[in-house]
């Protein structure tokens, strides 16, 4: 008798059909959590239903998409009043140091809203690779590598070890 312990394959939803969401109790419990603060123990026990059933929802996808949707919700609406605290903190007179925390810290939110629609973070990775760096201002051309699967065509030519 063999005893099979790899996950099961989930399908994907079919296509038009409504995305799974957590169990209404659950719901609960994760509205509790972002919406009123409460820690995850007591936000379970408030939905009625045991922290570690709760603990347990949260390894499953759709309940953690729910969870950082409702994140991202509560976040997004919350940005004006951060900025109209940000006002008062630098507005007041008694903390000088905040004051100037408070101007930074606007001034990065302002950089970040401009720079928001200019650059976009996709999936997937670039390797940047620099050779004999020159200092800033000074031009030196590049070297382009041309990478394809068992292709050594575009790399530049190596010394020989036996040249010595």
């Amino acid at each position: 008798m063999s005893l099979d312990l790899a996950p099961a394959e989930r399908k994907p939803p079919a296509e038009g059909s409504k995305p799974l969401l957590p169990s209404p109790i659950v719901r609960r419990a994760i509205d509790a959590m972002v919406w009123e603060g409460i820690p995850r123990d007591a936000a379970a026990k408030a939905a009625g239903m045991l922290p570690k059933s709760l603990y347990n929802a949260f390894t499953k996808p759709h309940v953690k998409r729910y969870y950082l949707d409702q994140l991202e919700v509560l976040r997004t609406s919350e940005r004006a009043r951060n900025i109209h605290t940000l006002c008062e903190v630098r507005d007041q007179t008694s903390n000088q140091m905040a004051r100037v925390n408070a101007v930074a810290a606007l001034e990065r939110v302002e950089d970040q809203a401009h720079s928001a629609g200019a650059a976009r973070q996709a999936p997937g990775f670039t390797i940047l690779v620099q050779t004999n760096v020159v200092p800033h201002g000074a031009s030196q051309p590049g070297t382009t590598i041309n990478v394809k699967p068992n292709d050594i065509s575009g790399l530049p030519a190596q010394p020989d070890a036996d040249a010595d």
